[in-house]
């Protein structure tokens, strides 16, 4: 029971920790001039790099037709770019572009600049603390993607 209730402690406290994050980096993600859509495409393509438009339907659970209306969305605010695949001219590759790839990044580094400054105001002790509770907490997470990308 003991234990039950310091998982829940756990949960509680990180709930914290994202909603304080949540509001401190909100105005800049609620500036996004992108619908829920072109985010995740964006993603998916940040993450799985360049991809046939049939897979990047696969990828986001849409059909073929919404992918390419999305791609076209993407490819008209620079967010990614399209090509012909040069081993079969009929189809489309579609990849992440620099604009893209440099709006994730400064979105995830305005989160990761306010983190270190809240880390950086840690004392030694809990700082010491908090880097082993996040490497093991990681580890059990490494193995738990490990897992998802063999299945």
């Amino acid at each position: 029971m003991m234990r039950d209730c310091m998982v829940e402690e756990a949960l509680d406290a990180f709930r914290r920790f994202f909603t304080a994050l949540d509001t401190v980096t909100a105005p800049s993600w609620l500036d996004l001039d992108v619908t829920m859509a072109q985010w995740k495409g964006l993603l998916a393509l940040q993450q799985h790099g360049a991809l046939t438009v049939g897979d990047f339907a696969a990828i986001l659970r849409i059909g073929q037709p919404a992918a390419s209306i999305l791609v076209s969305q993407l490819v008209r605010r620079d967010l990614a770019e399209r090509s012909e695949d040069p081993e079969d001219r009929r189809r489309t590759i579609v990849r992440a572009s620099i604009q893209g790839i440099t709006l994730l990044e400064e979105l995830r580094q305005g989160r990761r600049a306010t983190v270190a400054a809240w880390i950086a105001e840690l004392d030694d002790a809990k700082l010491k603390a908090l880097v082993g509770s996040l490497d093991a907490l990681a580890l059990i997470a490494d193995d738990a993607t490990a897992v998802e990308k063999v299945v």
